[in-house]
């Protein structure tokens, strides 16, 4: 029987298990993050497929893309999507107003003057707005990346003027084709001319620096008495030329005209030249970049048209009699008044246009506040309405209908992700209608198998840029008040009420839409704060009550509830009503700034009244309550007769022709090649990411230098993997060793936990805490950390701690900084100790902000951890997962980072290699030297070490081949497994250079101490006692002496590693 002979130190590698990769991270299990982003690869589902999809852009989610119709890219063919959920996603028609908010909000002697915006690929919208404030003006930029807040950016200009201007600033802003941001605005003046600055961003809007204050190298605007106003502006970017498209009003009306004039840029918009003064019929234009370097115009030519002009490149005079007369394609003439006239000037007019999906659309706004839309599909060649019918008219056209003389003016559109955003000027304000996007609920169409344009929209609009009884569609009673906020119009009752009533028609086949939230008020036992409908199909008459409360919302008949929704209704929520008689479907989801809007749904069964009931909305606060309620309600839309049912057949989006992208979500961006698409195929996208999770794994990322990190260090990050990839949570599978091992390269944090699946919970193995031995007080001067005591705490080797993180603890305050250099000596102020001194690298931290006392916590970026398993007992023979968890933390760069992770078991070397251990570091530099003798080197890399062991003196094995070898425990617990036989070191090497193939790296312990205190767990912190390695050339055995496979007496002669890098 052998004997345990385990010395107090022993050697050993962690070996890789062999079957641990990136395919066995256990996604359910895991809570990691991987930071930046981006768009995978489009893998069909299906064989024999014709449809190639490009994805670019970011991406948060899994993605399946379904083709609904099939066809040419470009065309007809069209797809929905889903994300993990499985919820599929249609998209909305562009006619359809599916979101509404004010971008700046305007008061007292609080005007925005203008404004004008850009959105880019990656989901942000930026805007210049211009605000006049007693007689104090200010140019200033904001951003809102996709679902997130308002964010001031700067302010470009504050003046204060003690009379009007002749003109105020037009503010126009662009994306460039670098990527940077260029804003353009005219200066405030009251002289005859006006003059052009220009300021550009180079960071995404954060700063900006004025590069021009008189752009316009020719011909400068005369705004005097006898001069021009100056209505619309548009920058746009084509190809690598900037223009800039004004549209002028001559003050002379008698005499004067509408003009188009192009600036062009062909140096990035530091100085324009005038194209022409043109154009007569041009007035309010706006323009738009087109596919090779067209441009498009739109504009109105008379009080009753909307004009379209194209150009096939920006140095073409658009405007020009001869090139207008020949080539100016009319939108809409003779249906509506678009514009006033008053002597030869067109006046009161405003128009849009943005170009999705290969289509060009249009909006203009008629002389009753109503809104028409159209859209192109040829280029501007044709127009149809942006809505209609089999027999077209322009009713169906109508996309914002208010019934007031409240305006929304100074049109600017923008296709900001997925959906184009109709922003104007409103109530001192600037505002936006969103329309399109992508919904789990479709408007119905108009026909049958309907076209891309023919879907319902809605026939009266209601936002809250006035109280609902200034417009036509409403009365109101009660004498409770009503507020128009920036948030939505508050109405606030104590003890009365406060209701509005719609004038029109109410049907019971029709749907709505509205947005609201509830203040205070908790009680739905009558119609306190509500929205009821009653109306009649001839035969019966039917009710619906919605009644609100700060918990939720029930719904009712004429008799009975039907629903009890129990929500947040402090928050504001969005709903969508439909009803065909006697079936209803009711739609509720908490409102964002998501363009993809899942709804959850209520189907709900009417009992039937007496056929006679009135038509009837009424909405608000109703029945009088005693006390005090208050509700916020921003949206009321309500259709037309004759469909009450969301629309069945899949609306999809386009697939795009190569080169032009269909926004999906979250910044993914789609785009398709060679065709055709065919119904019902398939195509996966999983996300990839800069630094995602599988770079911990070798053979996935070959250096520690290529990382994962996570998206922030304020939420704790698990990365659990399966012992087996196919077993997986099924089965339970051992290590190769009783002492199991795992060692983290290149990492920035300090706390985590290993942790073991029990088949219910995650036990721990061990808690890791990179500073173990490595703490102690300190003092700081400058840019140096010094031992703050005369307690010996820890002893540094020369440049040891060089690139390591220290967390400085003072009070309640924790600082992380990263070491530079460090001297030798322990860290100590002893009269007998040569003190350790730490350098600070101030190009990422400043001094300055740092504690002068505290305490400091040395952070290694490698740990190599070993845990007994105790495999012997019968409760924890194998594993099925293990985890690493990573705690909550301050870190340096704000997220967490791993650099190779290699999880194995423990090989301890017995016996241990002879004495001859040599080590030696390659500085890895590039090296030159000048025939008059100056040395130059560059840095290639940090450098690598390179080991050397070997067994010079004879193994005796003849113990082994006897099958009675002592052997080696790490600790002596009961449960404790023997981790290796006296002897089997010479055969260990081989076998292990034969699996590893110098491909595997394994982890060098030089010194691993008998596990004494049987604590089951050592840490291994430091530069010196641990390494990551491969193998490399030949291991050689030699017999001594012994006959071959019975008593044979072994030496081997040489092992080499070099470090991974």
């Amino acid at each position: 029987m052998g004997t345990n002979t385990t010395p107090e130190n022993m050697r050993g590698f962690i070996i890789p298990t062999c079957n641990i990769t990136k395919d066995n991270i256990w996604p359910a299990q895991s809570t990691f993050t991987e930071k930046n982003p981006r768009a995978g690869v489009a893998k069909a589902s299906q064989p024999y497929t014709g449809l190639t999809l490009a994805m670019a852009g970011s991406q948060s989610q899994d993605i399946t893309v379904e083709t609904v119709e099939g066809g040419t890219p470009g065309e007809k063919a069209s797809f929905v999507w889903s994300g993990t959920d499985g919820t599929k996603l249609e998209q909305n028609s562009n006619n359809v107003i599916t979101d509404w908010k004010y971008f700046a909000f305007g008061s007292g002697t609080a005007f925005y003057d203008d404004f004008a915006a850009v959105a880019t690929d990656d989901g942000t919208l930026y805007w210049v707005q211009e605000l006049e404030n007693a007689g104090v003006y200010t140019i200033a930029v904001r951003r809102q990346k996709k679902n997130g807040s308002i964010e001031a950016l700067q302010t470009l200009l504050t003046v204060s003027l003690a009379g009007a201007p002749n003109t105020t600033a037009k503010p126009a802003i662009a994306q460039l084709k670098d990527g940077s941001l260029i804003v353009t605005f005219f200066n405030y003046t009251g002289t005859d001319q006006v003059n052009l600055f220009v300021w550009r961003s180079y960071d995404n809007g954060t700063n900006w620096k004025e590069v021009s204050r008189r752009a316009m190298v020719q011909n400068p605007i005369l705004v005097g008495a006898t001069g021009v106003f100056i209505d619309t502006t548009t920058l746009l970017v084509t190809d690598d030329i900037v223009s800039l498209v004004v549209g002028t009003r001559s003050k002379v009306t008698a005499l004067g005209r509408n003009a188009l004039v192009q600036f062009v840029s062909r140096d990035s918009g530091t100085t324009f030249f005038t194209l022409g003064n043109f154009g007569e019929d041009h007035a309010f234009p706006t323009a738009i970049s087109l596919p090779d370097g067209q441009q498009g115009f739109a504009y109105i030519s008379a009080t009753g048209t909307v004009s379209f002009l194209k150009i096939p490149h920006p140095g073409i005079a658009a405007a020009a009699t001869d090139y207008t007369t020949q080539y100016e394609v009319d939108i809409s003439t003779g249906a509506k008044t678009f514009a006033t006239q008053t002597g030869t000037v067109l006046q009161n007019g405003t128009v849009a246009m943005w170009y999705q999906n290969e289509r060009i659309f249009v909006v203009a706004r008629d002389t009753n506040n109503d809104v028409y839309g159209w859209v192109s599909e040829d280029l501007g060649d044709t127009w149809n309405f942006i809505s209609e019918t089999n027999t077209p008219g322009i009713a169906t056209g109508l996309v914002y209908g208010p019934s007031s003389t409240t305006t929304i003016d100074n049109f600017k559109a923008v296709v900001w992700e997925g959906r184009a955003v109709l922003m104007c000027n409103t109530i001192q304000s600037i505002a936006g209608m969103f329309f399109g996007g992508w919904s789990t609920v479709q408007h119905p169409a108009l026909v049958v198998q309907p076209d891309r344009n023919q879907y319902v929209g809605f026939d009266a609009n209601w936002i809250h840029n006035q109280v609902p009884d200034n417009s036509g569609h409403y009365t109101t009673s009660g004498v409770g008040t009503a507020t128009v906020l920036q948030e939505g119009m508050r109405i606030s009752t104590s003890t009365n009420a406060k209701q509005y009533t719609y004038s029109g028609n109410i049907y019971s086949n029709a749907f709505y839409r509205f947005k609201m939230r509830v203040e205070t008020g908790n009680s739905t036992i009558s119609n306190y704060i509500a929205l009821t409908l009653q109306n009649t199909d001839g035969a019966n008459s039917y009710t619906i009550q919605m009644r609100f409360a700060t918990s939720g919302f029930k719904v009712r008949d004429h008799s009975t509830q039907l629903a009890d929704i129990s929500i947040d209704l402090t928050k504001t929520f969005e709903f969508m009503l439909f009803q065909s008689g006697v079936n209803v479907k009711l739609y509720h989801r908490e409102w964002d700034e998501k363009q993809a809007k899942k709804w959850t749904e209520t189907v709900l069964t009417l009992a039937t009244q007496a056929a006679g009931l009135s038509g009837r909305l009424d909405w608000g606060h109703i029945d009088l309550f005693v006390g005090s309620l208050q509700s916020y309600w921003s949206e009321m839309h309500v259709s037309e007769a004759g469909l009450g049912t969301p629309e069945t057949q899949k609306r999809g989006g386009l697939y795009p022709s190569y080169g032009s992208y269909q926004y999906i979500d979250e910044g993914l961006l789609l785009s398709a090649k060679d065709s055709p698409a065919r119904a019902e195929d398939l195509y996966t996208i999983e996300p990839r990411y800069d630094f995602p999770v599988e770079h911990i794994f070798h053979d996935v990322a070959l250096s520690p230098r290529v990382v994962w990190r996570s998206v922030n260090d304020s939420a704790a990050n698990r990365i659990a993997f399966f012992t087996d990839p196919v077993a997986k949570e099924t089965a339970r599978s051992l290590g190769l060793s009783d002492v199991a091992g795992i060692h983290l390269n290149n990492i920035n944090w300090r706390t985590g936990t290993l942790k073991s699946w029990n088949g219910a919970t995650w036990d721990n193995i061990a808690t890791i805490d990179t500073s173990t031995g490595l703490q102690g007080t300190f003092k700081r001067s400058g840019s140096t950390i010094l031992p703050g005591s005369a307690t010996k705490e820890f002893y540094l080797k020369y440049n040891e701690a060089n690139g390591w993180r220290a967390a400085l603890i003072s009070g309640e305050d924790t600082f992380i900084v990263q070491i530079k250099q460090n001297s030798e000596g322990l860290f100590s102020n002893a009269s007998d100790s040569k003190q350790c001194v730490l350098v600070i690298d101030t190009a990422l931290t400043d001094p300055a902000t740092l504690p002068t006392t505290g305490t400091l916590k040395l952070m290694p970026t490698s740990i190599s951890l070993i845990a007994e398993l105790y495999q012997d007992a019968a409760s924890n023979v194998g594993a099925f997962a293990y985890a690493i968890e990573i705690d909550i933390q301050n870190t340096l760069e704000d997220y967490f980072q791993i650099g190779t992770m290699l999880w194995g078991n423990v090989y301890f070397m017995a016996p241990q290699y002879q004495r001859g251990r040599s080590i030696s570091y390659d500085t890895n530099v590039m090296a030159y030297e000048t025939n008059d003798g100056q040395y130059y080197a560059r840095k290639m890399s940090n450098g690598r070490r390179s080991f050397r062991v070997g067994w010079t003196e004879p193994v005796d094995t003849r113990t082994i081949h006897a099958l009675n070898p002592d052997y080696w425990q790490f600790n002596n617990t009961a449960d404790a497994q023997p981790v290796a036989h006296y002897g089997d070191a010479i055969f260990g090497m081989m076998g292990i250079a034969q699996y590893l193939s110098e491909q595997k790296p394994l982890v060098y312990l030089p010194a691993i101490p008998k596990d004494t205190a049987n604590n089951g767990v050592y840490q291994f912190n430091r530069y010196h006692n641990q390494a990551l390695v491969r193998t490399v050339g030949a291991v050689t055995m030699e017999s001594v002496l012994g006959e071959e496979e019975q008593d044979e007496m072994f030496r081997l002669s040489t092992v080499n590693m070099i470090e991974v890098e």
